[in-house]
């Protein structure tokens, strides 16, 4: 089945009635990635704030993952299709960049400033082959909380809403997921602590 280019305006208004009905019951903020070519931009965010949804924004505008980062969740997450929980998470300690580019991610990754966060596959199919469609990241910053592996069916529906929109008659209705255990040891969920968050 053939995937709807995510630059469509129809799909990102989709994606994003979805990320903002993440906020603030899943999450403080939360972002998507969805691929294009090789690599994954950000298409979509929202965040509980006003001063966070401008963050959100700039990063809607600029960022964009590489399928083979090593320092990526994102891209780790895209690589295994499991899911990643990391609770808490400190501070990025800022380095010395390569680009202007990575100056401004670094910046805003300093002022949204994670805490714990949720990363799940978008999953569909290409080519008759089960493929990461993208990336949902639901992230909590100032409100305190932090995510549990009893989180991960929530955000997985989620996911799943956002595969329907870009493969409309797709698996993701199907996926029997949501009716299977969500973290059989060493499988579909990675779970780290006290790592910091590059998205």
């Amino acid at each position: 089945m053939a995937l709807t280019p995510p630059g469509t305006a129809t799909t990102r208004r989709s994606v994003q009635r979805i990320a903002r009905e993440c906020v603030p019951a899943l999450a403080d903020f939360c972002i998507v990635h969805l691929f294009a070519g090789t690599s994954m931009p950000c298409v979509a965010g929202a965040h509980t704030t006003s001063d966070g949804t401008r963050h959100i924004r700039a990063l809607l505008r600029s960022h964009r993952v590489e399928r083979n980062d090593p320092h990526s969740t994102v891209a780790h997450v895209v690589r295994t299709k499991r899911a990643m929980l990391r609770t808490g998470i400190q501070p990025e300690t800022l380095q010395r960049r390569t680009s202007h580019d990575e100056d401004e991610f670094a910046e805003l990754h300093r002022l949204l400033a994670p805490r714990s966060a949720l990363v799940v596959p978008i999953m569909g199919i290409v080519s008759r082959t089960e493929a990461v469609l993208g990336v949902l990241t639901l992230c909590y910053s100032h409100s305190g909380r932090s995510y549990a592996p009893g989180d991960i069916p929530a955000a997985r529906r989620r996911a799943d809403q956002i595969a329907r929109v870009l493969q409309p008659a797709g698996p993701a209705a199907d996926s029997p997921r949501d009716g299977a255990p969500e973290r059989a040891p060493g499988q579909r969920t990675l779970v780290r602590r006290r790592l910091p968050l590059r998205h």
